[in-house]
């Protein structure tokens, strides 16, 4: 099967005729790179909690210092609709329907029903499902234990130690924030950091949480980074709290040693023909144009059903079946529509037909683990079938150049 699938790639060149675009193939031994724009980090976050993630436009300062700290990379953040505990929002439609939304890179869980006065316990299993769903859809997942109210001194740390139960138990990264916030207070008891509840953060507070989040997700030290413009701190404020973020991840961040700045990132190295191997016969071809920032496929497959018994077609079996899809990607995922084609004559010129992508014959989505390992989901009303294919590659040869772009 796989020398089949090497001779068929060599007309691979014909899956990208409906994109408008064209595929460039470098050598192992060229010299020429097959991929000459810059790497972008991407950075896709989504926030699921109550009031504590959204004052004072939390997501959008985490993203602010994503870019000023990262040139080149880009970031989006979210919150995820609603409110509430996260026990609450387990089967919410519209949370789950954010979840599902976009490739996401970090999902920051907050908003665990926890005892003001540590007299009484809550379940925690919300929480753990929550993180299972995130890594399912390939994200890091990010606990957010919320800061101690204005003058408790005790809930900090009992709130972070609650949220490091519930990772031994279902593996997350656990942010540090309620242990910052005790760290500024001691140091520095005259910078408020709570709004006038005692309970919410003021925009120093939430600039403080920006900057643990930062550090965590990116890797990078947050007090490195530049004064972020636009914000109501004063810069000699600013520099006090990223230095006291920055102790405080380091010095807590042992459930998050193996999240990673990053996610697999797709890139042209990715190029190749894919199977899976109990259908052997069956297979894609996988394009990535990075410069329009588009994968194309071809799923070369068959019909639900056998033929008739004694159907016949002029060239090949009356059962094969080649479809094509295409989409924008980002972080390791793409999102891909199925376009069908009809009415061609073989080698023969005329005009084709082709479904309407406003009405798209269904839904692919390609996420990628690593250089050699994929799953493809897929939906197709017109035939009522969804389901899920892991893929590799049918050969290795790529596999050196896809991480070498991806190290890049």
């Amino acid at each position: 099967m796989k020398n089949d699938w090497l001779l068929v790639f060599l007309i691979i060149s014909i899956s990208s005729a409906f994109t408008g675009g064209t595929i460039c193939v470098a050598s192992a031994n060229s010299d020429e790179s097959p991929h000459s724009s810059e790497s972008i980090n991407t950075y896709q976050l989504l926030f699921v909690g109550n009031s504590h993630s959204s004052a004072n436009g939390l997501p959008d300062l985490v993203t602010a210092m994503i870019e000023a700290g990262s040139p080149g990379s880009s970031a989006h953040s979210e919150l995820a609709p609603g409110s509430g505990f996260l026990s609450d929002r387990l089967e919410t439609v519209e949370t789950q329907q954010s979840l599902e939304s976009r490739a996401w890179t970090h999902v920051i869980l907050q908003a665990q029903k926890y005892s003001s006065s540590g007299l009484y316990f809550y379940p925690t299993d919300a929480a753990e499902e929550w993180i299972r769903r995130v890594k399912a859809r390939n994200a890091h997942p990010i606990l957010f234990p919320e800061w101690p109210r204005k003058g408790n001194t005790e809930e900090g740390p009992r709130i972070h130690d609650l949220h490091l139960g519930i990772a031994s138990r279902e593996p997350a990264c656990v942010a540090p924030v309620g242990l910052a916030w005790e760290e500024s207070i001691r140091s520095y008891p005259a910078l408020d950091l709570h709004f006038a509840d005692g309970n919410h953060s003021n925009i120093n507070g939430a600039t403080l949480t920006a900057f643990v989040f930062y550090q965590l997700i990116t890797g990078q030290s947050a007090a490195e980074l530049p004064p972020i413009p636009g914000i109501d701190v004063s810069e000699f404020t600013q520099r006090k709290l990223r230095e006291i973020a920055t102790e405080i991840v380091n010095e807590n961040s042992a459930t998050c040693a193996d999240m990673g700045s990053e996610v697999f990132q797709i890139n042209a190295g990715l190029n190749d023909a894919w199977y899976y191997p109990d259908t052997d016969g069956q297979g894609f071809f996988i394009t990535v144009f990075p410069d329009l920032g588009k994968v194309s496929l071809a799923w070369f497959t068959y019909d639900t059903e056998l033929p008739p018994e004694g159907a016949t077609s002029n060239l090949g079996s009356p059962g094969h079946r080649w479809i094509t899809a295409g989409g924008t990607y980002i972080g390791n995922q793409a999102v891909m529509e199925i376009v069908l084609t009809s009415g061609g004559l073989f080698d023969t010129p005329g005009e084709v037909r082709r479904t309407d992508p406003a009405g798209s014959d269904g839904t692919i989505i390609l996420t990628f683990d690593s250089c050699n390992s994929a799953t493809i989901e897929y939906d197709i009303p017109s035939i009522n079938r969804q389901g899920t294919v892991p893929i590799q590659r049918v050969a290795g040869d790529n596999v050196a150049i896809c991480e070498a772009l991806g190290a890049d």
